[in-house]
C-alpha cells in the first residue's frame, strides 16, 4: 500500500512536449515526464496511448521484437504491429530481491522485469505508479528532476556497491604489510656477522706466525745442542801447546 514505481516528476502537460501518466502522488496537474513519440505508424518508436496529448500521440518507447522466450519481454503494444512488443530486459523472478518489477503476461511463470529497488516514498521527489508486487513502502528508485535525464540515478545505487568494493581494497593493504618478513632476512645477515667472528679465529694468523717462532727456537735450539759439537773443535786449538818444544830447544 502506498507502494510507488519511482519515474521522473515532469511538469504539467500543456500540449508541451512531455507527456506522462497523472502523478496520483503529485501535486494537480503533475504528470511524470515521458519523452513525447510520434504517431505510430509502422515506424520503430511505439508505445501506450497518451491519454492526455492529441490523438493518436503515443509515449516513445524503443519497438522491441516479437517474445519467443528470449531476453526482451514487455507488454502488448496495441499500437503496434501484432506480436509487437516494447522491449524491456527481462528480469529474475521476484522473491524479496532487489529486482522487482510488473508481471510480464509474456515470459515465463512469476517472470519480472527487472528494475532497481529504491527507498520508501514518504513525502520525496521520488514519485510513480503503485507497485503491487514489492514488499509494503518499497519503491522502484529512480530521482525526481525537471528533465526525464534523471534516470541515470538509480544507476547510481549500483555504484554504492562497488564502494562496498574498495572496502576489501583497504583491507588488501593491510595483508600488504607483510614486508615485515623482510627484518628476517635482517636477522639472517646478523648470524652470517656471527661465522664471519668465528672465521678469524680458525684463521688466527698469530699461529702461523707461532709456527716461524718455533722454527726459529728449534733452529736456535738445534746450533745450541749442536753448536757446542762443532765448537769443539776449537778444543784442538791446544796444538799450539806444542809449541812448547821451541822451549826445550834452548835446554840443548
Amino acid at each position: 500500500a502506498g507502494d510507488k514505481l519511482a519515474i521522473t516528476n515532469g511538469h504539467a502537460d500543456a500540449d508541451g512536449p512531455s507527456h506522462g501518466f497523472a502523478d496520483a502522488d503529485g501535486p494537480a496537474g503533475d504528470k511524470l515526464a515521458i519523452a513525447n513519440g510520434l504517431a505510430d505508424t509502422d515506424s520503430p518508436a511505439h508505445g501506450f496511448a497518451d491519454a492526455d496529448g492529441p490523438t493518436g500521440d503515443t509515449l516513445a518507447n524503443a519497438n522491441g521484437t516479437a517474445d519467443a522466450d528470449g531476453p526482451a519481454h514487455g507488454l502488448a503494444d496495441a499500437d503496434g504491429p501484432a506480436g509487437d512488443k516494447l522491449a524491456i530486459t527481462n528480469g529474475h523472478a521476484d522473491a524479496d530481491g532487489p529486482s522487482h518489477g510488473f508481471a510480464d503476461a509474456d515470459g515465463p511463470a512469476d517472470d519480472k522485469l527487472a528494475i532497481a529497488c529504491g527507498p520508501a516514498d514518504a513525502g520525496g521527489p521520488a514519485h510513480g505508479l503503485a507497485y503491487a508486487d514489492g514488499p509494503a513502502g518499497n519503491k522502484l528508485a529512480i530521482a525526481n528532476c525537471p528533465a526525464p535525464t534523471a534516470p541515470p540515478t538509480p544507476r547510481a545505487l549500483p555504484t554504492a556497491s562497488p564502494t562496498s568494493m574498495a572496502q576489501p581494497a583497504a583491507t588488501s593493504p593491510s595483508p600488504m604489510a607483510p614486508p615485515t618478513p623482510t627484518t628476517l632476512p635482517t636477522a639472517s645477515p646478523t648470524p652470517m656477522a656471527q661465522p664471519a667472528t668465528t672465521s678469524p679465529s680458525p684463521t688466527a694468523p698469530p699461529t702461523p706466525t707461532a709456527l716461524p717462532a718455533l722454527l726459529r727456537r728449534r733452529r736456535e735450539a738445534q746450533p745450541t745442542t749442536t753448536s757446542p759439537s762443532p765448537t769443539a773443535p776449537p778444543t784442538p786449538t791446544a796444538p799450539p801447546t806444542p809449541t812448547v818444544p821451541p822451549t826445550a830447544s834452548p835446554t840443548p
